[in-house]
């Protein structure tokens, strides 16, 4: 499998969410640029939003992590059989055409993250802007229960 790459026009956005360290957390956003390229092409993949790797691309993720974790390729299987219809798009003479719509919607999600946090420029970070915008477009299903009775209901 070859490396994941996304255009170049998406360098500022991966470094704030992946190579800056969140002051309160300690840690950046997304951990891994794994699951940065996770999240983006799910979130490209929801809005439909694919777009080609023209410009000069940038390497972003290392086929070998991304072979190593049994979600992140149950994930690119997902996708790839949910764009093509087929599965034939499994065999092993297609992951190039696998690799390729993957990274296609994540550079299209990274399009969408670079959407929300111009919506809330306030934000050096991102992490509100994301779960704002997240909240906005009903991926996150608010609940009445509170955390504490939540907490309260589980048993050991």
């Amino acid at each position: 499998m070859r490396t994941f790459r996304h255009n170049s026009s998406h360098d500022a956005i991966v470094q704030l969410l992946y190579g800056t360290v969140h002051k309160k957390a300690g840690q950046p956003i997304f951990v891994t640029k794994r699951d940065l390229l996770c999240f983006a092409a799910v979130l490209g993949f929801e809005g439909q939003r694919r777009n080609a790797i023209r410009e000069k691309p940038t390497e972003f993720v290392d086929s070998r992590p991304f072979e190593n974790s049994r979600e992140a390729m149950q994930l690119l299987y997902l996708i790839g059989l949910a764009e093509t219809k087929d599965v034939d798009c499994l065999r092993v003479e297609n992951e190039d055409s696998l690799v390729t719509i993957f990274e296609e919607y994540a550079d299209g999600g990274l399009s969408t993250l670079e959407d929300w946090l111009l919506e809330t420029p306030s934000d050096p970070h991102g992490d509100r802007a994301i779960v704002d915008a997240l909240n906005r477009h009903d991926f996150l299903t608010p609940t009445a229960i509170s955390p504490e009775d939540t907490v309260a209901k589980v048993e050991f």
